[in-house]
Formats: structure tokens, sequence, C-alpha cells
């Protein structure tokens, strides 16, 4: 059986993809990742591209990231 080995999402060279190219993959596969686009809805793949944009902003960000107005609230 091939080896899988899952691209981390927080690299740079993946945060430089497009929203379009992200949604390919999913839909298409790429080397040794299969195609989805038979198991998940494309709405439900626009949704985990949202997703995945969402979590990449969780690293990478600072202080400054975050509203005037709610900045007191961080701990």
């Amino acid at each position: 059986p091939a080896i899988w080995i899952p691209t981390n999402l927080h690299e740079d060279r993946v945060k430089a993809f497009n929203d379009g190219e992200i949604f390919h993959v999913m839909t298409n596969g790429r080397r040794s990742m299969p195609p989805y686009k038979f198991q998940v809805t494309a709405a439900d793949r626009w949704a985990i591209v949202a997703y995945v944009r969402a979590l990449q902003r969780t690293t990478g960000s600072t202080v400054d990231d975050v509203p005037q107005e709610l900045r007191a609230d961080l701990r």
C-alpha cells in the first residue's frame, strides 16, 4: 500500500495557494492524495477551504491582528 504523508496546511507554500487550488486538490487529488469529488459535495469542499483559511490564520498572528476593542479581553 502507498504511504500518504499529509501536507502541513500552515506551511507558507500552502498558505500561498489560492482558494481555487485548494478546492482543485480536494476535488481531483494530488500525488498520493485521492480525489474527494464523489465523497464531499462541492459546497462542502468550499466550506473546507474557508475552514483551512481560518486555521491558517491561527499561526503567525500577532496582537496587532486583534481588533483594538477586543484586546483588553486577551489573556
